[in-house]
């Protein structure tokens, strides 16, 4: 699925605010409290501020997606103004991609989940993102990631790529790629957590804080039928994007975009919906609906050193 140009608007959105601004407003903002006689309060608040952290749950969890599970989506946008750039980004629009996820075994039996997204955008381009997910005893792991743009005629016009399962990529251990991200979060252990954060790896000095909060169980009607989900929102830690203090973030906090994540109770716990910004600077909201579910076998060739699920 495409949300790696959706959460690069969390950055774009907060350069406006240096870190001279924010001393700034840090120094009015203590000033008047104190005008105001708040000092002792100020005080309190900083105390709990700093003391409150966020909650993990712990890694992400095996969702047990069957193997050569297939699903579609399709997405709706918001115009975009023609003052910044709207032709482009109205052409980079994704108007509707599959994931196919099969299970990848090892000779050594390290099971590995392997995410093929491929999707088209209203200028003509096609997206083929193919992602690795390893199930560790802790949990998920990411392994690697690549992901290209193609044009009409299938030359390659983008390309990135990535491993992570080097023993010199020295990331956070709850790092998820932000090509994998929705799948990771299949693993989050709904019924126990009701916060968990994770590290989302954007770029190799692109990374930052999220916080998943699972907030409710309701029912989601998509073109793929009625679904009785976990409702999850989403919200990037503004600390990891800019040096601020607990207070100022906290006053900050409401005004940085928010995310919202249907995932259905049934087993694997598919995306049936999602709701966000999407689309970096200039960023419009944006739905994303699932269409069709199926287990449809193997859709990939493998690597030569892992066999298919299940063969001997």
């Amino acid at each position: 699925m495409e949300f790696d140009r959706g959460f690069a608007y969390v950055r774009i959105c907060c350069l406006p605010l240096t870190t001279q601004d924010v001393a700034s407003f840090e120094g009015v903002a203590t000033m008047w409290l104190q005008g105001q006689a708040y000092v002792t309060f100020l005080v309190f608040l900083s105390a709990f501020f700093c003391l409150s952290t966020y909650s993990n749950a712990g890694s992400f969890r095996d969702p047990m997606i069957p193997d050569g599970q297939a699903l579609s989506y399709r997405y709706t946008s918001k115009s975009y103004s023609p003052l910044f750039l709207g032709e482009i980004k109205q052409g980079e629009e994704v108007e509707e991609s599959s994931t196919v996820i099969t299970t990848l075994v090892d000779e050594q039996g390290k099971k590995t989940y392997q995410i093929v997204d491929r999707g088209r955008r209203k200028n003509g381009y096609r997206l083929e993102h193919i992602s690795h997910l390893a199930v560790e005893q802790e949990g998920l792991k990411p392994v690697s990631f690549s992901a290209r743009d193609l044009n009409p005629q299938g030359r390659t016009i983008r390309h990135m790529q990535a491993v992570f399962d080097d023993p010199a990529v020295r990331y956070p251990e709850d790092t998820f790629p932000v090509f994998c991200i929705v799948q990771a979060m299949r693993g989050t252990l709904f019924e126990e957590a009701q916060q968990v954060t994770l590290t989302l790896w954007i770029a190799p000095t692109e990374l930052f804080r999220l916080v998943l909060f699972i907030r409710d169980t309701v029912q989601t009607s998509v073109p793929a039928g009625t679904f009785t989900c976990y409702l999850v929102e989403m919200r990037p830690d503004i600390r990891s994007i800019l040096p601020m203090s607990p207070l100022l973030a906290r006053l900050v906090q409401p005004f940085v975009p928010e995310y919202r994540f249907w995932f259905s109770v049934e087993p694997s716990h598919p995306l049936v919906r999602f709701e966000g910004a999407l689309g970096g600077a200039g960023a419009v909201k944006h739905t994303i609906e699932l269409t069709k579910i199926a287990v449809e076998g193997t859709h990939t060739e493998y690597p030569t050193h892992m066999k298919e699920a299940g063969d001997g």
